[in-house]
């Protein structure tokens, strides 16, 4: 199996009853592994202009 896919299906993301974010894994992480792995599209749509 995928490492990625492996990752992905131990992701917990869930709104609680007041309407706040509740996820088993540190946001830092997500955001790293965002910004590795997806082409920031509002940085390339400003450089082509």
């Amino acid at each position: 199996m995928d490492k990625n896919k492996k990752n992905i299906d131990r992701i917990s993301i869930k709104l609680n009853e007041f309407g706040e974010l509740e996820r088993n894994i540190n946001i830092d992480d997500i955001n790293e592994f965002l910004n590795e792995k997806i082409d920031n599209l509002k940085i390339s749509k400003s450089e082509e202009e």
